[in-house]
């Protein structure tokens, strides 16, 4: 792309609005690019300050593959309307009404957002201002790459700790395995699916990796379980026996081409990990 733009670059919006649909096109263009947003604005040295993104800025906000506001930057939406201001309409009018709002459904669902915004913003026709918590409970402010706080699941006849990413579309396991031995699995899925180049660069990696930070330790590649084909790829890891987490580390995880960067959090770590390595022994 020109100027080096692509998937990954942060696209800044502060604007109060404009015209529906061209906020719905935006947000198209902004998703297919590849594109992030952040709510805010940056000063005359590039550093961010705060700043508003509203009404029709707000659907070319939700197109972004990452997204976030700012703190102190306000993110509001309110009640669409023909030309001519809040009104009552006629029966064409409320037919095109009804039509959009499914338009509106069917745009911030396949952005990955709640559905339940465009309820939130047809029943305002003042700008209501999301609060932190609202723009979480309704996946606004996203990351498609954080993951989930640690739980614990059944495994295998024992326990496991897992963590998963927000997009579904990976997962990180430790337990022990039917010898006693700690593992740690990564399991990504791919969509699309790998190229055999890009398949290729996952093997290479393997073969010259030596190590990957596990939770803070370093841990040996050699010896692992690994598979990457065009869907999925699996890397299980042996852990040194006694292995701990170094305090409050997370696991950063980072493909071979750039496709994904998963980084763990410490979020329940403790008594998942507890959990799953209470009994690493023989079964």
């Amino acid at each position: 792309m020109r100027r080096g733009l692509g998937r990954g670059t942060i696209l800044v919006l502060d604007s109060p609005g404009g015209r529906l649909l061209g906020g719905l096109r935006l947000g198209r263009a902004i998703r297919q690019l590849g594109f992030d947003t952040r709510v805010g604005r940056l000063d005359g040295d590039g550093r961010p300050i705060d700043g508003i993104c509203a009404s029709a800025c707000a659907l070319a906000f939700l197109g972004g593959v990452r997204r976030d506001v700012s703190p102190g930057s306000k993110f509001g939406v309110h009640r669409f309307y023909f030309p001519g201001g809040v009104r009552s309409y006629d029966a064409d009018e409320l037919g095109a009404l009804q039509e959009l709002t499914g338009s509106l459904v069917a745009y911030a669902s396949g952005m990955g957002v709640d559905a339940r915004l465009v309820s939130v913003s047809s029943a305002r026709s003042d700008l209501k201002v999301l609060s932190p918590d609202e723009l979480r409970s309704f996946r606004v402010v996203y990351d498609p790459l954080a993951f989930s706080p640690w739980e614990v699941r059944t495994f295998r006849g024992g326990l496991a700790a897992v963590s998963h990413s927000a997009d579904g579309q990976a997962d990180v396991s430790l337990f022990c395995d039917e010898t006693g031995a700690r593992r740690a699995v990564l399991v990504h899925r791919f969509t699309p699916p790998l190229e055999a180049a890009e398949q290729a660069r996952y093997h290479r990696w393997y073969r010259t990796a030596g190590e990957i930070e596990v939770l803070g330790r370093s841990v040996s590649v050699r010896g692992a379980d690994f598979a990457a084909d065009g869907h999925e790829l699996y890397l299980a890891l042996r852990l040194p026996s006694g292995f701990r987490p170094r305090v409050g580390a997370g696991t950063r995880f980072a493909d071979a081409s750039g496709r994904f960067a998963y980084t763990t959090g410490s979020a329940n770590l403790e008594p998942a990990l507890e959990a799953a390595f209470r009994n690493c022994v023989v079964r």
